[in-house]
């Protein structure tokens, strides 16, 4: 269940996703994003809270940013840019809609209960390990990919296409992403998790 100030984060991304979606299209237009970004996002959100209840963990969702841009200790702002906000906006009113960009949101891991740690991993950890951080995110996008077939088989073919590009932005390996998570853990189940994508992108076409 989603957290007042993680429902915060969740609405502001809905609103810029319609916001993208709908740029050169009208205020008509921007009502219906509204309810297809809502269905993208909150599925994508609710499969990985599954995942990581079945982990016996907890999750922040919270709108993607970046603080560190270098490798140096001092190569940081001091305060952390929402860049899941900014760079969407930015690339659509530029572009003047031609370009997209659909990655909004990021999350990050609380400790696991001691009891739950020891049942997972062993009296040798205490917090969650990469391999379930990776899963977590998996989860959020093999939500997409579901979505995805579910709006095909109604004939939904553009909304289809839209939680597939939903998926694919939110793989890449960028910053605090969940491809970043999937990526560094495992390249393997990152291409797996690619040919997925890319596999129901084809499946679509015909849509």
């Amino acid at each position: 269940m989603l957290k007042p100030q993680e429902l915060f984060h969740v609405i502001i991304a809905i609103l810029v996703f319609a916001f993208v979606i709908s740029f050169t299209q009208g205020a008509k237009a921007f009502i219906w994003a509204l309810l297809y970004s809502f269905l993208i996002i909150i599925i994508n959100v609710e499969a990985k809270k599954a995942a990581a209840y079945y982990y016996e963990t907890g999750i922040r969702i919270k709108t993607w940013h970046f603080q560190r841009y270098g490798v140096f200790p001092s190569s940081y702002f001091t305060t952390q840019i929402p860049i899941g906000i900014i760079l969407p906006v930015l690339l659509s009113i530029v572009s003047l809609g031609y370009a997209k960009w659909m990655a909004f949101l990021q999350f990050d891991s609380m400790p696991l209960k001691q009891k739950a740690a020891k049942r997972h991993y062993g009296d040798r950890f205490s917090e969650l390990v990469e391999k379930h951080l990776a899963f977590i995110a998996a989860f959020g996008i093999l939500g997409n990919i579901i979505l995805a077939i579910v709006f095909a088989l109604f004939n939904l073919g553009d909304l289809a296409r839209l939680s597939i590009y939903y998926g694919l932005f939110n793989i890449l390996p960028v910053s605090q992403l969940d491809g970043t998570k999937i990526f560094f853990w495992s390249w393997r189940l990152w291409l797996f998790m690619l040919a997925l994508l890319v596999a129901s992108w084809l499946f679509l076409i015909p849509f």
